[in-house]
């Protein structure tokens, strides 16, 4: 260990470790980490990296993609800070513009995550695609799950039911004060996104708010932005040809609170009609593959009863043959 402790373990560095190893050396590197904590005298950080949990497979192959693709990451993360910003300001114009975008960032890294798969000389089954979709969903619809697929350190997979925010509480390995873990890219870097589906506007425009959990909308943001510049509400404002005292403005200001409010809910409904559509999709692909599991687990078995039928027929016709032997005797 170095005397200014630049080597000292954290458990920021255990965990960018442990969920970056190889899935099936996810003990033996907990348990490594944990030793070399213990060495350092640091028995609570001990104890913190030997209650890490191993994730799930698929968990696994999107940590892995973070590492190893951030581009299909960093589009995800645009363009679902544009899809928020959209949507809390009732814009469905700009929602209905980002669905090509959408469906792009969810096949990208759909395909990253294939890559992951087959480097790791695995296949990545219809089962799993539709976790690794679920997962773009819910990191495409909250800042909080886009922050959570960002960390590298995910246990299992995400789901997003098209309303509400996303149960996190037992989806991240462990909470880092808000930090995006090293090496991760975040929107605000302005770094471009990557080569599988790349974005049609510049980073730079997608920076997204840092506001509480959950929160949509940026701070001041302008007009159509989902900030206070509601344009619905200008237009009433300013109907008589000036701006209203504060005498007039209570009725125009409610009117406007309730286009607004009807703006959002029907934006919401739009996204959450879409989000049913994925599903629905989905559930028929995988309805498809199970009907076809089936139909080949049916000829299996009809395979198997017609060569049981054969040999019992053999069998037969062998003892026939042995008892016709024994009466030539």
């Amino acid at each position: 260990m170095s005397d200014d402790g630049a080597d000292d373990l954290t458990l920021e560095r255990a965990v960018d470790e442990l969920y970056g190893a190889p899935l099936p050396d996810f003990v033996t590197t907990r348990t490594r980490l944990a030793a070399r904590a213990k060495e350092q005298g640091a028995s609570g950080l001990a104890r913190e990296i030997t209650a890490l949990r191993k994730p799930t497979v698929v968990a696994w192959l999107l940590n892995q993609v973070t590492r190893r693709e951030p581009e299909a990451l960093e589009l995800v993360q645009h363009v679902g800070h544009r899809m928020r910003v959209a949507t809390a300001a009732g814009d469905t114009e700009a929602l209905r513009g980002l669905r090509g975008e959408r469906e792009a960032a969810i096949i990208g890294l759909v395909a990253a995550v294939a890559d992951v798969a087959e480097d790791d000389g695995r296949s990545l089954s219809a089962g799993a695609e539709d976790e690794v979709r679920s997962t773009v969903v819910a990191a495409l619809a909250s800042e909080e799950s886009s922050d959570a697929l960002a960390s590298g350190a995910l246990l299992r997979a995400l789901s997003y039911a098209g309303f509400g925010e996303v149960e996190l509480d037992d989806a991240v390995a462990a909470r880092l004060d808000g930090r995006t873990p090293r090496g991760r890219a975040h929107p605000s870097t302005g770094a471009s996104p990557g080569r599988r589906a790349p974005s049609r506007r510049s980073p730079s425009s997608y920076a997204p708010s840092r506001k509480s959990p959950g929160s949509c909308a940026p701070t001041g943001a302008g007009p159509g932005e989902g900030g206070d510049g509601d344009p619905a509400g200008d237009e009433l404002a300013t109907a008589d040809g000036g701006s209203t005292t504060d005498g007039a403005e209570a009725p125009d200001g409610a009117l406007a609170e309730r286009i607004d409010a009807a703006e959002r809910e029907r934006a919401a409904a739009g996204l959450r009609l879409e989000e049913a559509q994925q599903a629905h999709d989905a559930a028929r692909r995988r309805t498809k593959d199970l009907r076809a599991l089936l139909a080949s687990a049916r000829d299996a078995e009809q395979a198997a009863h017609d060569e049981a039928a054969a040999a019992r027929r053999a069998l037969d016709e062998a003892e026939d043959a042995l008892d016709e032997a024994r009466r030539g005797d």
